[in-house]
């Protein structure tokens, strides 16, 4: 089935708009991706080095762990270097108050840079969250529910 001329020239100039274009909008080869084109993902929390179980944000029910009271080091990580990504980590509480802790926007870690004191018998809830920079949105994240234990 032969195409007419017009339906020919058509997609000639397509084919060369898509052409001219391809260029300015792919990476050449052997050229990284553009940073803005991953985000920070794979987050964990670490209380005193130990990775503990999480909780869904949106979930009605919290995991309490029992944890040894003490002074507790925090730390996140996460892969992708948030450098120059528009995205950005906050690790705060919500118990016993609403804090913000550490907010990072570099690198693959965060720490809080003060130990924060677990009492026994107290409950303290961690929230670790990935949120984009342009309007703080908040993209992923989760919980981690502490009870403190003798």
């Amino acid at each position: 089935m032969a195409l007419g001329r017009h339906k020919v020239a058509l997609l000639a100039l397509a084919g060369a708009s898509f052409g001219a274009l391809a260029p300015a909008v792919a990476p050449s080869q052997g050229e990284p991706l553009a940073r803005g084109a991953l985000r920070p993902h794979n987050l964990k929390l670490l209380i005193n080095g130990k990775r503990l179980a999480i909780t869904p944000l949106t979930s009605n029910t919290d995991n309490y762990v029992g944890t040894p009271a003490g002074k507790l080091k925090v730390q996140a990580r996460w892969t992708t270097d948030a450098r120059g990504t528009g995205y950005y980590v906050v690790i705060s509480t919500t118990e016993p108050l609403l804090k913000e802790w550490a907010r990072c926007s570099t690198g693959t870690s965060c720490l809080v840079n003060k130990r924060v004191p677990l009492l026994v018998s107290q409950e303290m809830s961690w929230s670790v969250t990935i949120r984009k920079a342009r309007g703080n949105a908040l993209v992923s994240g989760f919980k981690v529910c502490l009870a403190g234990r003798a």
